[in-house]
């Protein structure tokens, strides 16, 4: 009885844990590597990354950032307006699973 609560325990920490790859995400995630980069210096890539132009992206961050802007915690850090949009974009525009995503992106699940 004792081994399995211990690991029970062992195993909720692992899950609430977040792993190390995932905070890094501020500098080297596919938002701040390719997406912010192809917004500045290639706006054809960026075009044909997210299948829109970077002023639609723009515009369409502003419409949805009041809806889905979250508020950092002393736990984390939110994720920004613009990675949730991009995110869902890539999502939508590639049929790639979550899964998939959320490597590229380094966000948890």
């Amino acid at each position: 009885m004792i081994v399995f609560l211990m690991e029970d325990e062992e195993n909720n920490r692992e899950k609430s844990a977040t792993r190390q790859w995932v905070l890094r995400r501020k500098e080297k995630g596919a938002f701040t590597n390719i997406i912010r980069e192809l917004s500045v210096e290639d706006t054809l890539g960026f075009k044909d990354m997210m299948r829109m132009s970077v002023t639609q992206f723009r515009e369409l961050v502003d419409i949805l950032q009041q809806r889905i802007a979250k508020q950092d915690t002393l736990m984390r850090e939110a994720i920004s307006a613009s990675e949730q949009v991009a995110l869902s974009i890539r999502f939508f525009a590639t049929g790639e699973s979550f899964r998939g995503l959320h490597y590229q992106f380094r966000i948890s699940r």
